[in-house]
C-alpha cells in the first residue's frame, strides 16, 4: 500500500467515523421525540370530590396507547372491578359500578405508549355520595385533542430540525476536512 493510498484510506476513515458520530448525535437528538403518551385530561380529575352515580371515569391521552391494565382500588383497599372500553387509540373509559363507600379512590394504569415505550401511573379522587356528579369528558375534547396532536409534534419537529442542523454541520466539516488533507497532500508532492 502506498503513502498516497493509506492518505486516502484515512480520510475515507475519518469521513466515515464523522458521518457514524452524525448519525448516532442524530439518534439521539430525536429519540425523545418520540415522547410517552401523557395524561391531559380525566373525569373524574385527580384530587376531585365527585358523588352521585359514578360508572365510569375516561382517561384521555395525548397520543395513542395499547396493551391496558388498569386497578381500581376503593379506600378500604379492596380492588374493584373495573371494565375498559376504548372509544379511540388515546380514549380510555373505565366501566365501573357506583362506588358503595365514602372515601379516597386510586386509578392505577399501565399500557404501551404509542412510541412502544411501557408507562405506568396512577391518580386519585374522593367519592362522597352527597357530593356533586363527575362531568363526562366531552365527546369533541378528545376529537380535538386527536387532531391537535395526530401528526404534528412541535417538540418533535424542533428537535429534527436541530438534528438534521448538526448532521449538516458534521458532513461540512467532513467535507472541509477532506479538502484540507488533499490540499496538504498535493502541498507535500508524491513520497
Amino acid at each position: 500500500m502506498t503513502f498516497l493510498s493509506r492518505q486516502r484510506a484515512r480520510v475515507r476513515w475519518r469521513g466515515e467515523s464523522l458521518l457514524a458520530i452524525a448519525l448516532a448525535i442524530l439518534f439521539v437528538l430525536v429519540a425523545p421525540a418520540g415522547a410517552h403518551s401523557n395524561l391531559i385530561t380525566t373525569s373524574p380529575t385527580p384530587g376531585q370530590t365527585v358523588g352521585g352515580t359514578l360508572e365510569s371515569i375516561d382517561l384521555v391521552f395525548d397520543a395513542g396507547v395499547e396493551d391496558v391494565e388498569v386497578t381500581f382500588e376503593a379506600p378500604d383497599g379492596e380492588f374493584l372491578d373495573v371494565g375498559i372500553e376504548q372509544p379511540s387509540t388515546n380514549w380510555l373509559q373505565l366501566v365501573i359500578d357506583t362506588p358503595e363507600l365514602d372515601g379516597q379512590y386510586i386509578v392505577r394504569y399501565s399500557f404501551i405508549s404509542e412510541d412502544g415505550d411501557p408507562v405506568e401511573s396512577a391518580y386519585a379522587f374522593s367519592y362522597e355520595a352527597s357530593a356533586p356528579e363527575a362531568v363526562a369528558v366531552p365527546r369533541s375534547t378528545v376529537s380535538a385533542e386527536l387532531t391537535t396532536n395526530d401528526g404534528f409534534n412541535p417538540f418533535a419537529t424542533i428537535t429534527g430540525v436541530l438534528a438534521l442542523g448538526v448532521l449538516v454541520l458534521l458532513i461540512l466539516l467532513a467535507v472541509r476536512l477532506r479538502e484540507l488533507h488533499q490540499a496538504r497532500t498535493v502541498a507535500d508532492g508524491p513520497p
